[in-house]
């Protein structure tokens, strides 16, 4: 019995979860995308509060999973030494594989003459602004990583894997690229160039949360992406 209403519980955390935080952002970006059209009016770099909310709830969110961020027992230095050059690895080849990635795909929409989005971001126009934007850009990030890198991929695993599932079994390799897709169609406003770098990066920054066991490393390394690219735009 109680098993039964602690999977309940859990069921109705999943949906509201999955509600709020995947449901709603992917079929706001759609519908905006066919109503505007890709030649949408710029935007600015600022965030509304729902940002902000969603990562403050995905903060307690984390509070579920243990990550090797909050060590529950004594470790000794040369093992934590160890862990930080592991995590800094990880960091340092996941933003190189997301630059990489980036540009990538930015040469075969050259070279092939495909015409990315056009709906241009603008940078803030005041001081308050740049303040929205500096907390905003890792907010946003927080929020995409524990929910399509930690809370996704370990509810469909909850829910749908079998104990005698192999680590390269068919299922697990559904269940891991569903979170995939998901966080692909959230930059549906972005068009096919938008999807197609998300997808890809969000291997890359999968595979560093696989590497590290904390959802820190990515959620690091995603911010840092998402400023570069930022900056990128603004001085070309």
């Amino acid at each position: 019995m109680k098993l039964f209403q602690k999977m309940k519980k859990t069921l109705l955390e999943f949906a509201l979860v999955f509600a709020l935080f995947v449901l709603n952002p992917i079929f706001s970006q759609i519908f905006a995308y066919f109503l505007d059209g890709v030649q949408a009016s710029p935007m600015l770099a600022e965030y509304n509060a729902s940002v902000f909310f969603l990562a403050i709830l995905s903060f307690l969110l984390v509070l579920e999973f243990p990550t090797r961020i909050f060590h529950t027992k004594p470790i000794l230095e040369e093992q934590k030494r160890a862990d930080f050059i592991r995590c800094l690895s990880c960091a340092n080849i996941c933003f190189g594989s997301l630059c990489l990635i980036s540009a990538v795909s930015l040469l075969f929409l050259h070279l092939f003459n495909v015409s990315a989005p056009e709906q241009k971001i603008l940078p803030p126009k005041n001081a308050l602004g740049w303040i929205n934007f500096a907390l905003g850009t890792p907010c946003a990030a927080f929020s995409e990583e524990v929910i399509f890198r930690l809370y996704l991929p370990s509810r469909f695993s909850l829910f749908f894997e079998k104990e005698n599932d192999s680590f390269f079994s068919f299922r697990r390799f559904v269940l891991e690229c569903i979170p995939l897709a998901l966080f692909s169609l959230a930059h549906f406003y972005q068009g096919f160039f938008g999807i197609l770098n998300a997808f890809l990066c969000a291997i890359a920054l999968r595979r560093c949360f696989l590497k590290t066991r904390s959802i820190f490393v990515p959620f690091f390394v995603h911010a840092l992406y998402n400023f570069c690219v930022f900056a990128l735009f603004w001085l070309i």
